[in-house]
């Protein structure tokens, strides 16, 4: 009985020593096997940024992911790129870099990795046309720090109306007395319309041409008879009846004359020297500067050729057509037409509109003394 018992308790510990063999076995299989799933499933990763490689295992699959394992910030234009060295992923970081783009005063700045001048320009929203002007081609390859310079050219076309001048024609008598005239015809201006093409370069205008002129309306010449015969002793010119004097008569001038001056039904003077005929420009005191004379300006005082009316000169001025009264004036300021010009006389305005206005006309210079 004793054996029996003995025995039994044998086969219960061979069985249990056999059983904990068996389970270590078992574990060992599961933990290699599962080991080697693990080992399938990493990547060998290779991470090139610039200079810089970085060598690391990852489960990841998304790039995204490998990059921040990898404790690498990337910049929002930046760029990825994959490929296959044997058993190695290769990631690329292509890191962006800023381009300037200016336009007058206008700047961008984009970031890109690559492409070309035009995909900069594109990228920064700037749309180009065949008139603008770049200082790269078009399909030069972008760098760092590169400075695109555009130039935006662009045209605009207007049309107006202006005034064609008339001309003068001068005929000489002996038979009436020097210094004396009389126009046989009136000038009238005539009328045309005008194209004009401006260039602006960046929205600033740069040049205003021509393009087309078609004249509506002709002009009419001015036909004067001006006389060239002596005058009788101690007689002063004055071929024509006082109906009325300055001081009656609205006119441009502000200058008062030391006495009123007697003029006929035209508006002009009775009593002068001599009279001069010719085209007429306007100016306004844009540099804030005084007369060559050393007065500030004022409408009345005038610029001219010193060398045909000296400063000082006292005039009476109106256009040729009778219609523009600019009235009593001197001469005292120095006009950049000096020196072979048809110009008389450029008349002083107060305001640029008025300049404008008054622009080019044939007028009347009366010399007083």
């Amino acid at each position: 009985m004793k054996k029996t018992v003995s025995n039994c308790f044998k086969h219960m510990v061979l069985r249990s020593k056999i059983s904990k063999i068996i389970y270590a076995i078992t574990m060992a299989i599961v933990i290699g096997v599962s080991g080697m799933f693990m080992i399938g499933a990493s990547n060998v990763i290779i991470i090139k940024d610039g200079d810089k490689s970085i060598h690391l295992t990852s489960y990841k699959s998304e790039l995204t992911d490998i990059i921040k394992v990898a404790g690498i910030t990337l910049e929002e234009d930046d760029e990825l790129s994959v490929s296959k060295e044997g058993k190695y992923k290769i990631i690329n970081i292509i890191r962006s870099f800023p381009v300037k783009i200016s336009m007058g005063n206008n700047v961008a700045t984009v970031n890109l990795t690559g492409g070309t001048v035009a995909d900069a320009i594109q990228k920064a929203g700037i749309s180009i046309s065949n008139d603008d002007l770049v200082n790269y081609d078009l399909d030069d390859c972008v760098t760092r720090d590169m400075h695109i310079e555009m130039t935006r050219i662009s045209y605009v076309y207007d049309t107006c109306v202006e005034e064609i001048p008339f001309e003068n024609s001068i005929s000489y008598s002996a038979k009436i007395e020097k210094g004396s005239s009389s126009i046989i015809t009136n000038g009238i201006p005539g009328e045309k319309v005008v194209t004009y093409c401006t260039k602006l370069v960046n929205g600033v205008r740069q040049e205003r041409t021509v393009v087309e002129e078609t004249v509506t309306k002709q002009a009419v010449n001015e036909k004067k008879l001006v006389g060239t015969g002596k005058t009788p002793s101690g007689k002063t010119v004055a071929t024509k009846k006082a109906i009325k004097t300055s001081a009656s008569v609205s006119c441009i001038s502000r200058l008062v004359p030391p006495s009123p001056i007697a003029l006929d039904s035209n508006n002009r003077p009775v009593k002068y020297s001599k009279v001069l005929t010719g085209s007429a420009t306007a100016y306004y005191n844009s540099n804030n500067s005084y007369c060559a004379t050393g007065v500030w300006p004022t409408p009345g005082y005038i610029a001219v050729n010193p060398k045909v009316i000296p400063y000082g000169t006292k005039l009476y001025i109106v256009s040729a057509d009778g219609r523009y009264h600019y009235g009593y004036a001197i001469a005292a300021d120095t006009g950049g037409f000096a020196s072979g010009s048809r110009t008389i006389a450029d008349l002083f305005f107060d305001t640029r509109s008025e300049c404008i206005n008054f622009g080019r006309r044939q007028i009347e210079i009366y010399i007083l003394e």
